[in-house]
Formats: structure tokens, sequence, C-alpha cells
């Protein structure tokens, strides 16, 4: 492979390196220059050593920035510029390709659009994107970053300051002891510090509340997603739209207008005001402290108690329990029945199942119903008041119960 040294006094203008040129790679160190080189495909540059590229051109062409090297004034349409150990690049035009930033490397002043990797001690500054991804990877800290469209990501661990997030792009990030984020989304400030999120819209993308985690106040609205993961928390969560899923962790005062709650794998959601949406109790989950007067609800290898429904449809399935629920004044209560499983994504099987369950300490008072169909279910302590109904598959329909207490 042919390849041209850069180094002392001496300066390189306008070279084109490539699979097809003269020479396939350059080096440039000790004090040399390289002046507006164009990097095409199968070419290489290396920059180190005290080494200074300016106003390079990487077109799917590899240019490496190291050990003291420095780059200013590069545009790169497609291809790859990767800066680490030492080396510095500012002034970085992207149309396309990737730009990545290792351990010791550091970027500034980059704008434009394609895929931004800032790995473990890799630092970015003053970067705009309007299209594209930028991935912020434990270690690796990035601050006054702007998307306009795109994704943001920020792993656990990361570092990420003074955000400008338009309400077009997607920010995605951890809430973890370890983590920071801070900044401005879809027009609303928020900030994030030693595992403690406070007032945050999600509108796109998705938040995860890790281990030592709380997220307080978090409004999820749109297409936005919240996962609280084990030992994670969230408070005073309100749901509009979107998707929450509790997943081994732990959710305090949720308001629901609609919008997908998934409780499930040990995790627990408390004190749940319900008027619209669907809520589903899974698989060693469990829900109390709820009070519905829309929407659906299903229990399903899970527990939920203390309920109190004037409006909406509660299922219970596969051994779902629910203890102490009143129901009244449009509410309806399932079990028994033929059902038909709703397909989650993850491995879940779509098709008929039985719906059954046990429902201990109900009471139906006027206008609330409970239906046990031809699979049948458990009831006990079941008060049925006047004008609330108890439908039995076999029995007459409605079952005439009004003041029965079964024991």
């Amino acid at each position: 492979m042919a390849f041209i040294t850069v180094s002392g006094s001496s300066r390189a203008e306008k070279e084109t390196i490539g699979a097809d040129e003269i020479y396939q790679a350059m080096n440039v160190c000790s004090q040399g220059v390289a002046l507006e080189t164009t990097v095409n495909a199968g070419g290489s540059m290396s920059v180190y050593s005290g080494g200074t590229a300016t106003s390079t051109t990487v077109n799917l062409g590899d240019v490496h920035i190291s050990d003291g090297g420095t780059a200013t004034s590069t545009t790169i349409s497609q291809g790859n510029l990767h800066i680490s150990s030492g080396g510095t690049a500012d002034l970085v035009a992207m149309s396309g390709g990737l730009l990545t930033v290792s351990d010791g490397g550091m970027a500034t002043n980059i704008d434009g659009q394609g895929n931004l990797n800032i790995g473990s001690g890799g630092v970015m500054n003053d970067a705009t994107l309007s299209s594209g991804t930028m991935n912020v990877a434990a270690g690796g800290r990035v601050s006054t970053v702007t998307v306009n469209r795109g994704t943001l990501d920020v792993a656990s661990g990361a570092s990420a300051s003074d955000l400008s997030i338009s309400g077009m792009a997607e920010l995605n990030f951890a809430v973890a002891p370890s983590t920071y984020v801070e900044g401005v989304s879809a027009a609303n400030s928020f900030g994030m510090d030693n595992g403690i999120l406070n007032n945050f819209k999600v509108s796109r993308g998705t938040v995860s509340v890790l281990s030592g985690g709380t997220a307080t106040r978090t409004a999820v609205y749109a297409s936005g997603h919240l996962n609280v993961n084990p030992d994670g928390i969230a408070t005073s969560t309100t749901l509009s739209s979107g998707t929450m899923n509790v997943d081994g962790g732990t959710a305090d005062a949720i308001t629901m207008s609609g919008a997908t709650l998934w409780v499930s794998g040990g995790g627990a959601a408390d004190n749940i005001t319900m008027s619209g949406g669907s809520m589903l109790v899974f698989y060693g989950g469990t829900a109390g402290g709820i009070t519905m007067s829309g929407g659906s609800m299903q229990v399903g290898s899970a527990t939920a108690g203390n309920i109190t429904m004037s409006g909406g449809r509660m299922t219970l399935w596969n051994s779902g329990t629910v203890n102490s629920t009143t129901v009244e004044d449009g509410g309806s209560v399932v079990m028994g029945s033929s059902g038909y499983r709703k397909d989650r994504g993850d491995g879940w099987t779509i098709g008929d199942i039985a719906v059954s369950g046990t429902a201990n300490d109900t009471t139906i008072n006027a206008g609330g119903r409970m239906t046990i169909g031809n699979h049948g279910g458990t009831v006990n302590g079941t008060t049925v008041n006047s004008g609330g109904t108890l439908s039995v598959a076999g029995a007459e329909d409605p079952l005439d119960l009004s003041f029965y207490v079964a024991t």
C-alpha cells in the first residue's frame, strides 16, 4: 500500500487519498501539516504526535486523530472520523457518516447530520444534530448539545448537560445515581442529578429509571415511554398517552387519563386514579389503592386490591386475584369468560385464553356489575346491594342476588 508521511516542517496540500489514487494512506505527525486533503473510499489518514490536518474532506474513507494530533474544519459526507487518546477535532461539518470520540479524545463545534458515538472518556462540546443519532456511553460527556431531529441516547453513567431537544427529536436516557442529564426538552426545562429526575415531560423517546434512581412529577404523553426497572422509583406520574412499564420497580401516585400502564415482574403500583387508558397487572405485579372511573384493567397471575370502580371494566384472567373491590355506577368486573390476550411485543402469544380468577371481599352497588362466565371463577365475601348485578353463566341472567351476602 502506497502512503505518504507528512512530518517536521513539511506540508501536504490538496492531496487525494483512496483506493484508486496514488496514495492509499497518509500519516501526519511531528509538526507536519496537511491542508485540504480528500479521503475517498479505501483511503485512510492518521494524524498524531503534533500533526495538524486542516480542511479535510472525508468521502467514504477513514480519518484517525490521536496522541496529540489536531484536526480543524473537517467535512464528513460519508466515511468515519475517529478521535481518541489525546486527539482533538474542532469545526466538524457532517452531511452523513460516523464521528466517534473515544477515551481521551475531544470534539468541539460539530454541526450537521449523521451518527455520533461518544465512548467512555470521550468529550464532545457544542454540537448541533439536525438528523441522525448521538450515543453517549457510560463515562462519556457531552455539553451544549442541540438536537433538532433525530435521537440522543444517554446511557447510565454518562453526562449530558445544557441540552436543547426539540419537539421533533427523541431523547432516551437512564435515571441513575451515576448519570447527569439537564437542559430543555420540547420547551420544558428539566434536570437530573444524584439519580433524581424532576418535572420531566416524556413526549418522545424512553426514560428508564434504574436501581437507585427516582423520577418525580413525570408526565408521559404522545409517544413517550417511562420504564421503572427493579429498585427504581417513580412518584406523582401523569399518563395521558404513551406507555409506562413498572417492571420490578415501584410507582406511587399515578394519574391516568389515557396511555398503557404495565405492572409486572415484582413491580408495584399504588394510589392510581384512572379515568381512561389501559392498565395490565400481570406475572407477579401488584397494584393497590385504585380509583377507576373509566378505561380498562386486566389482572393475570398477579394481585390488585383496594379498588373503587365507578366506571370502566376489569377483567381477571390466569388466576388473577383482586381484594376489597367496590363496583358501582357503570363499573364492571368480568371473570370466567373467554378472552383475547393482547400482544405486548415481547414474546406473548396472541390467542384465546380462559379468563378466570378470584375476587375477595367485593361490594356491588347500584349500577355496578360482576359477570362470571363459563370458565368459572371464585368469589368470596361478596355483597350485592340494591341495583347491583351479579351474573353467573348457566343461571338466569341477570341473577338477582340483591342484598345477598355470599360467604
